[in-house]
C-alpha cells in the first residue's frame, strides 16, 4: 500500500494519470479445474481478499480495473474460449482481448487522447501453436503444443508495432505486457496486450515491462531513465494480482525527482 500510494501521488504531482490493472489468478476463473466442487461468482468471489484489497486502494484514490467481473461475464458468454492458457500461467489471446477493451475505452475518455495522432494498424486473428511454461512440471509425458488464438497486429506497412518512448502512456508491468509480444519464451510476436492495445487507440504505448516482477523493479527501470517522465499523460500498471502476495518486495521508488 504505501509504494503503489507513493507512486500515485508522484505522478499526480506531475498531472499523470495512474490505472492499476490487476491480471486476475487462473484459478480465481476456473477453479473448478482444480477442484470440482468450487465455483467464483461476482456474488461470492474466491478472490475476495483481492477485491477487499482493490476496493481500500480505490478508498485511498487509486485508479484501479478490477477485471474479475468481466473475466466471470465473458467465460459465462464463452465457454468454448479459455480467457488462459492451459500450458501457462499468462492470459491467453481471449483475455488480453477483453482486457484491451475495457483499458483502451478508459483511455478514449481522458482529455489529452484526442489531441494524440492516430495510426492506422491491421490486425488478424487465427490460432498459434505454444508451449506454454507450466508443461515442465507435469511429470511422465508431456503433452504437445496448444492451439491459442491470438491477434496479430501490424502497423500500414505490415512491420511489428514497435515500443514508443514519446507515446503519452506508458505501460508498466510484468511479463504479461510481453507475453505473445516479444517472442522467445514469451511465446509468440506482435500479438500481446501492447499491440492489441495499440490497435484499438490508434498509437504505440511505451512497454515498460520486466519479467519476474512488476512492482519494485519495474519502477526501477522507469526510475532509471531519469527524465522525469516528461510529455507522459498517463501509466497502465499491468501485473499479475499475484504480486500483491508473492512479489519480490514493494519498496518506494523516486521515479519523478523533485526540482529537476
Amino acid at each position: 500500500m504505501p509504494a503503489i500510494l507513493d507512486f500515485n501521488e508522484q505522478l499526480k504531482k506531475a498531472g499523470i494519470d495512474l490505472l492499476v490493472v490487476p491480471v486476475p489468478a487462473k484459478a480465481a476463473i476456473y477453479p473448478e479445474m482444480i477442484d470440482s466442487g468450487m465455483a467464483n461468482t461476482e456474488a461470492a468471489r474466491l478472490d475476495s481478499a483481492d477485491a477487499e484489497f482493490i476496493g481500500v486502494l480505490k478508498q485511498n484514490g487509486v485508479n484501479v480495473l478490477d477485471l474479475t467481473p468481466a473475466f466471470l461475464e465473458y467465460r459465462k458468454d464463452h465457454p468454448d474460449m479459455l480467457l488462459y492458457s492451459k500450458q501457462d500461467t499468462h492470459w491467453s489471446g481471449a483475455g488480453i482481448g477483453v482486457a484491451s477493451d475495457i483499458v483502451a475505452d478508459l483511455v478514449k475518455k481522458e482529455s489529452w487522447y484526442a489531441g494524440v495522432p492516430k495510426t492506422q494498424f491491421s490486425s488478424q486473428t487465427a490460432p498459434v501453436k505454444v508451449k506454454g511454461d507450466l508443461v515442465q512440471y507435469l511429470a511422465g509425458a508431456q503433452p504437445g503444443p496448444e492451439d491459442i488464438t491470438l491477434t496479430t497486429v501490424k502497423d500500414a506497412s505490415g512491420a511489428p508495432v514497435q515500443s514508443s518512448r514519446q507515446s503519452p502512456l506508458v505501460l508498466l508491468g510484468d511479463s504479461h505486457n510481453l507475453i505473445y509480444s516479444i517472442g522467445g519464451e514469451m511465446l509468440a510476436t506482435s500479438s500481446g496486450f501492447p499491440e492489441n492495445l495499440a490497435a484499438k487507440i490508434g498509437f504505440a504505448p511505451d512497454v515498460v515491462g520486466v519479467m519476474g516482477s512488476g512492482a519494485t523493479p519495474a519502477r526501477i527501470n522507469l526510475a532509471r531513465r531519469a527524465d522525469n517522465m516528461a510529455g507522459k499523460k498517463m501509466v497502465v500498471w499491468c501485473f499479475t494480482v499475484r504480486e500483491f502476495t508473492e512479489g519480490n518486495g514493494w519498496a518506494k521508488v523516486p521515479v519523478i525527482k523533485a526540482g529537476q
